[in-house]
């Protein structure tokens, strides 16, 4: 006879064990099937965190267009590129801070003609205490024939985002 903790674990590890299930599959399913537009934004996505790994600030402004907006998770609101190229100075060039190792999980890339959506997840480890373990939706649009991220919003796994209100 099961007990009413007993009943719940099994109540909560069954949806939990096919949510995983569902979600494994979805990747692999998802990295098969993609086009050539979509490895290509992808492709955008890759090399800007391995230009994060480099610390290559001159790399990452490169593939963010002029006008773009980005909200990091402990940002609370989204900033210009100026501003954001300035805390990614910070970041990149702070030995300790600096991604030395990362993962990338994408769940989906829509195309729309000459703009990308990309949801993924990410984490990344720096020397130090310096780490992250994020979801992210990455807008770029395709200018001169170069993907160029126009719009990121970030939200930690681990802890709440800020709010204004």
């Amino acid at each position: 006879m099961l007990t009413n903790g007993a009943i719940l674990k099994v109540r909560i590890s069954i949806p939990i064990i096919l949510c995983g299930i569902i979600l494994f599959w979805s990747f692999q399913a998802l990295g098969k099937d993609w086009t050539v537009t979509q490895k290509e934004v992808w492709s955008v996505i890759e090399t800007r965190w391995e230009n994060y790994r480099k610390g290559d600030y001159k790399a990452v402004e490169a593939t963010t267009h002029d006008d773009a907006l980005i909200w990091l998770n402990d940002k609370e609101i989204p900033l210009q590129k100026n501003l954001i190229m300035h805390t990614y100075i910070n970041w990149l060039t702070y030995a300790n801070a600096r991604p030395v190792t990362y993962e990338l999980n994408p769940l989906a890339i829509q195309i729309f003609g000459d703009i990308a959506n990309v949801f993924l997840f990410y984490k990344w480890k720096g020397e130090g205490k310096w780490s992250g373990h994020n979801r992210a939706l990455v807008s770029l649009k395709k200018e001169d024939g170069k993907w160029l991220i126009i719009s990121s919003i970030n939200s930690s796994c681990e802890k709440l985002p800020l709010c204004l209100d």
